[in-house]
């Protein structure tokens, strides 16, 4: 958290996250389909969380991406494999192509195959947009800073 805005910073040193394969996520199979959810982040390969994925539709979880960090031209069989993105605003806007809110920024990730949006808006809390109902705001409580 950088300390003079309460903002978070991240850093990513990728590591352990290179050395998964979608093999691996082929090898976890038989615990994969005994879960009920299944969350995966665009730090590992695209094609290890397109695996995963594509695993957990298959064994009916529900699929969870964060899709951090964000890239252009996303795969759109990630999101088409996905039932809840969770994203900030920026990440909207570098997924989705458009710049905007996340009215804006959503309904273009929708037309790309999400179905349930969940952006991150840092101190106003969070939004939740399903695909067919108005969105929620989720508001977060201020705490001090210690």
């Amino acid at each position: 958290v950088e300390s003079s805005t309460g903002e978070n910073e991240i850093i990513i040193v990728p590591g352990a996250n290179a050395k998964l394969f979608p093999s691996d996520v082929q090898s976890a199979e038989d615990t994969i389909k005994g879960c009920s959810v299944l969350s995966t982040v665009l730090e590992i390969s695209h094609n290890t969380a397109l695996e995963a994925l594509k695993l957990g539709r298959k064994h009916g979880l529900t699929t969870i991406l964060n899709a951090a960090p964000a890239v252009s031209n996303l795969d759109k069989e990630l999101l088409e494999n996905t039932d809840i993105l969770i994203l900030n605003e920026t990440e909207a806007e570098i997924i989705s192509g458009v710049t905007g809110d996340y009215r804006i920024t959503s309904t273009k990730l929708q037309e790309l195959g999400c179905t349930n949006i969940v952006v991150t808006l840092g101190a106003q809390g969070a939004v939740l947009i399903p695909k067919d109902a108005e969105p929620f705001l989720i508001p977060v409580a201020k705490v001090e800073k210690v």
